[in-house]
C-alpha cells in the first residue's frame, strides 16, 4: 500500500514536472515547436480545464502560457470553431432527420384527411340531395 502511495507520488511529480517543461519550451521555443504527442497533451489538459473547471497550479501556468502565444491561441481558436460547426451540423442532421419524419407522418395524416374530407363531403351531399327530394327527375326545386 506504501509503495503504491509513493509511486502515485513519484507520477504526479513526474506529470508536474512534464507540464512546467512544456510551458517552458513553449516560452522558449513557440508552440510550433511542439511534438505532435505535446501538442495532445496541451490539448487534454485544456479540455480538462475548461469542462471541469479545476486545475493545478502547474496546468494554470500551461493555460497562461498557451494563451499568451499567438499561434497557439489561433491554433486552439480555430480548433474550438471547428469542433463547434462539427457539432452543430451532426445536431443539424439530427434535427433533419427528425423533421423529415415529422413530415411523413403528417403527410399521411394529411392524406387520410384529404379522403376523410372528400367521404364527409360525399356523404353530406347525398344527404342534402336527398332532403331536397334529390334523384334525377329534377323534383324537390321549385321551377
Amino acid at each position: 500500500m506504501k509503495q503504491q502511495l509513493e509511486l502515485e507520488k513519484k507520477k504526479v511529480l513526474e506529470a508536474k514536472a512534464f507540464i512546467n517543461e512544456l510551458s517552458d519550451k513553449i516560452k522558449a521555443e513557440g508552440f510550433t515547436k511542439l511534438e505532435a504527442k505535446e501538442v495532445a497533451f496541451v490539448c487534454e489538459k485544456l479540455d480538462a480545464a475548461f469542462v471541469s473547471g479545476e486545475m493545478s497550479n502547474e496546468d494554470l501556468i500551461l493555460l497562461n502560457t498557451i494563451l499568451s502565444d499567438e499561434k497557439a491561441y489561433r491554433f486552439f481558436s480555430l480548433r474550438t470553431s471547428s469542433r463547434t460547426s462539427l457539432q452543430q451540423q451532426a445536431m443539424l442532421e439530427a434535427m433533419n432527420v427528425n423533421l423529415l419524419n415529422i413530415s411523413k407522418k403528417t403527410g399521411g395524416v394529411k392524406m387520410a384527411s384529404m379522403f376523410t374530407g372528400m367521404a364527409a363531403a360525399r356523404h353530406l351531399g347525398e344527404e342534402i340531395a336527398e332532403d331536397m327530394g334529390g334523384g334525377d327527375d329534377g323534383g324537390g326545386w321549385d321551377e
